[in-house]
C-alpha cells in the first residue's frame, strides 16, 4: 500500500477491489495486488500477502497450550478441549452451530407434519370447547350412552339394521318390543345395545339384586325373611366351650318339666321328655341281698370259684330279699329283677322260677293281700351245666304298683324267689343251681 493514502470510509472488499486491484478483462486475473505489513516501520516487517490466512495464524499463536498455568480448565471437553487456540475454539463452535440449526429446521418440519395430523387418522385427538375429545374421534369400539328407552312401545323408535355400532340406551318401562327378529323382553333397568350383527341386542341385568325377601331400600331382615319364623329370640344353646353356665339352672326341677333327646330307636330324631319319665335309678342303694328262710332254704354250694343256691325240683324251697326303694325312683315305672341267671346238669328239663314282691310303707297299716307275682314263662333246658339267663321278674306291675298301691321312694319291698313247682311242667331236673350274686333291681320300667 503506497504511504500516505487515507481511507475515508470503512475498509470493504468491494472498495479494496475497485481502488486498488487491476484485472484483466479476458482472463479476470490479478495483475496488482495490495501488500500489508504487519508493523510501522514501512522499510521493514514481514509482508501479510494472505490476509485471512494471517489473522488464521495470529490467532493460532496466541491461543493457550496444554502446558500454560493460564488457560482455562472447562468443566466438560465435549465442544472444546483444554489448551484449544482461539481458532480451534471458533472451528468447533461454528460446527455445533451449524448442526444446531439443521436439527431445529428438522424439528420445525416435524412439527407441521404432527400439527397437520391433529383430528385426523393416525394422528392426535384433539379437545373441544368443553375441554373433552369429540365424539367424532372417539373409537366406536366404545359403548355410548344415548337416553332412556319405553320398551312398553319402542320409544325411541329402535329397528335392526338401522342403529350406530355400540349406541346403548337404558329402559326405564319394561315391556316387549320386535326389532325385526322376534320379541324380547325387557325389564327396567336392562339395556338395549346396537351391535356388530347389526341388530339390537338386549343386556339382561335381572341378575342384579333388586330386593332382599321381598325387601328393598334400607333391608333390616328378621328370622322369618330367612326362614326361621319357628325360631325364638331366646338364648340358643350353642356348641361352645362351658356354653351351659350361661343358662339359668333350677334348683329343684318337677315332674312336668321337659328335656329334648335324641331317639337312639328312631335314627336320633328330636323328641321332648318329661323330667318325671326319665330312667330311674340302679339296684336298691346298696341294701340288695339274699337271706335263706330256715328249714326250706336252699342248699347252699360251691362250684368254680362261685356261690350258688341249689334248688330241687320236688321242695318247697325259696330265698327272701330286702329292698329300699331309692330318692331315684320315679313313681309310676316298673320295677323289676333282672340278670339272675342258673345251671342245670340235665336238660331238655322244665324249671319255672318265679318271684313273690310285697310292698311295706313305714308308718302305714297296709293289707296281707298287698302282694305281686311275677308273670315271667317257664324254661325249657336244652344244654347241661350251661348257665342260663331267667329273664326279667316284674317285681310290680306296668305302671309301678302293687295290689294298686303305688311304690314310692323310700319304700321297702320283700321279694321272695323260688321254684314254683306248683304251676310248672313235668321235669326230671334233679337239681337247678342259682348264682348268688347275679341279680340285681332295675328301677328304670
Amino acid at each position: 500500500m503506497a504511504k500516505g493514502i487515507k481511507f475515508f470510509s470503512k475498509l470493504s472488499s468491494a472498495v479494496a477491489n475497485a481502488t486498488f486491484f487491476i484485472k484483466n478483462a479476458d482472463f479476470d486475473e490479478i495483475i496488482s495486488r495490495m501488500v500489508l505489513k504487519n508493523t510501522d516501520d514501512t522499510n521493514s516487517g514481514v509482508q501479510i500477502n494472505n490476509v485471512q490466512q494471517y489473522i488464521n495464524e495470529l490467532g493460532d499463536s496466541t491461543g493457550m497450550t496444554e502446558g500454560d498455568v493460564n488457560r482455562k480448565a472447562y468443566v466438560t471437553e465435549t465442544i472444546i478441549a483444554n489448551g484449544d487456540s482461539q481458532k480451534a475454539c471458533i472451528e468447533k463452535f461454528d460446527v455445533q452451530v451449524q448442526q444446531n440449526i439443521e436439527d431445529i429446521a428438522s424439528n420445525e418440519d416435524r412439527i407441521g407434519v404432527i400439527e397437520d395430523d391433529y383430528g385426523q387418522p393416525d394422528g392426535l385427538a384433539t379437545l373441544g370447547p368443553d375441554g373433552k375429545v369429540p365424539a367424532t374421534q372417539l373409537s366406536n369400539q366404545l359403548l355410548q350412552y344415548q337416553d332412556v328407552w319405553d320398551a312398553s312401545t319402542n320409544t325411541p323408535a329402535l329397528a335392526d339394521g338401522g342403529g350406530t355400532l355400540n349406541h346403548w340406551y337404558r329402559v326405564n318401562v319394561a315391556g316387549t318390543t320386535d326389532f325385526g327378529n322376534g320379541p324380547i323382553t325387557f325389564a327396567v333397568g336392562d339395556k338395549v345395545v346396537y351391535g356388530a350383527n347389526d341388530r339390537w341386542n338386549k343386556w339382561d341385568t335381572n341378575d342384579e339384586v333388586t330386593s332382599v325377601a321381598g325387601k328393598t331400600g334400607d333391608v333390616v331382615l328378621d328370622n322369618t325373611d330367612v326362614g326361621l319364623g319357628n325360631v325364638t329370640n331366646d338364648a340358643q344353646l350353642k356348641r361352645s366351650n362351658n356354653d351351659f353356665s350361661t343358662f339359668l339352672e333350677k334348683a329343684d326341677p318337677v315332674d312336668d318339666d321337659i328335656v329334648l333327646i335324641e331317639d337312639s330307636e328312631d335314627t336320633f330324631n328330636k323328641k321332648k321328655v318329661r323330667l318325671e319319665n326319665l330312667l330311674g335309678g340302679g339296684s336298691g342303694g346298696g341294701s340288695f341281698a339274699w337271706e335263706m328262710n330256715g328249714d326250706i332254704a336252699p342248699i347252699e354250694l360251691v362250684e368254680h370259684g362261685m356261690s350258688l343256691y341249689g334248688f330241687d325240683h320236688q321242695s318247697l324251697a325259696e330265698i327272701y330279699a330286702l329292698v329300699v326303694v331309692p330318692d331315684s325312683y320315679k313313681p309310676g315305672k316298673q320295677i323289676k329283677l333282672l340278670n339272675a341267671a342258673f345251671s342245670s346238669p340235665g336238660n331238655a328239663d322244665n324249671v319255672y322260677f318265679r318271684s313273690l314282691t310285697t310292698l311295706v310303707k313305714t308308718g302305714v297299716a297296709l293289707p296281707s293281700a298287698n302282694t305281686h307275682t311275677s308273670d315271667n314263662a317257664e324254661l325249657t333246658l336244652v344244654t347241661a351245666n350251661v348257665v342260663t339267663p331267667i329273664g326279667a321278674l316284674n317285681l310290680t306291675d306296668a305302671v309301678g304298683e302293687i295290689n294298686a298301691v303305688a311304690v314310692a321312694p323310700g319304700d321297702i319291698l320283700i321279694v321272695k324267689f323260688y321254684w314254683d313247682i306248683v304251676n310248672a311242667s313235668v321235669s326230671n331236673a334233679e337239681l337247678a343251681k342259682f348264682l348268688k350274686y347275679s341279680a340285681s333291681i332295675s328301677f328304670q320300667g
